[in-house]
């Protein structure tokens, strides 16, 4: 059964280990630092190769398009200063063009 509303804060979108400009930008960040992202990472998904292969279970930015369409209203919100604020958007950037209603707040 779906929920009616997703709400998603502060999102790990994309456990892959490769970096983008936010997460380089603001990989000094005071509450997620770059080391400290990185090792939950590596405790989430076990220390396994999950992350490599772009599996969509730990990496939702990975769905295909067929589940993300079903995906209820979603509003995702994000730090400006976030080194996961490009996930974000990238995700929600895909998820509109699919047709979910929701909001971005940054």
């Amino acid at each position: 059964v779906m929920p009616d509303a997703i709400l998603l804060l502060c999102p790990v979108l994309n456990i892959c280990r490769s970096p983008s400009p936010s997460r380089v930008v603001f990989a000094s960040d005071v509450l997620l630092p770059q080391p400290l992202l990185k090792a939950f990472a590596t405790a989430y998904d076990n220390d396994s190769d999950h992350w490599m292969v772009r599996d969509p279970i730990f990496s939702p930015v990975f769905a295909p398009d067929e589940a993300l369409r079903q995906l209820p209203p979603t509003t995702i919100l994000c730090g400006g200063l976030d080194p996961l604020l490009d996930d974000s958007v990238d995700f929600n950037t895909r998820i509109r063009r699919m047709g979910v209603p929701g909001e971005l707040h940054i």
